[in-house]
């Protein structure tokens, strides 16, 4: 064999390993970006560009972190867990007065604030978010 060949083959081999881990990092970043944020990811990726999607999400992240969500300490979050149990259990019996107990916090709680995903949303961060959606 002589040596332009062998450079050849040197350099085919060089070039196949450069796409190969250039094809592996795009789908390990790919793969990350869908871990953040779930399958949502894939369909606005496909739809507008991965590039635009990152952006996308980035700016919904900080507009979730504006609304001062905060978590819930843990009596709280028993509280909460236990009132949606409750409320669980009265839906087969009476849904209309099941669905009236949850929104309110409780039949007499006088509570002006709600638990979603283990977080405590007042109505003022509710109305803003239907807002900034309904855009």
């Amino acid at each position: 064999m002589s040596a332009g060949i062998t450079i050849l083959i040197v350099l085919i081999l060089i070039v196949v390993a450069v796409a190969a881990a250039v094809v592996s990092m795009r789908m390990r970043r790919r793969a990350a970006d869908r871990n953040l944020v779930g399958p949502e990811y894939d369909r606005l990726a496909d739809e507008i560009g991965p590039r635009k999607a990152k952006a996308e999400f980035e700016k919904r992240r900080q507009r979730v972190h504006g609304l001062g969500i905060r978590s819930l300490s843990a009596a709280r979050r028993t509280a909460y867990a236990g009132q949606w149990d409750a409320a669980q259990e009265q839906f087969v019996d009476s849904p209309v007065q099941a669905v009236w107990m949850t929104t309110r916090g409780g039949a007499n709680s006088g509570n002006t604030s709600t638990c979603i995903r283990g977080r405590t949303v007042t109505p003022s961060t509710i109305m803003a978010t239907a807002a900034a959606t309904t855009r």
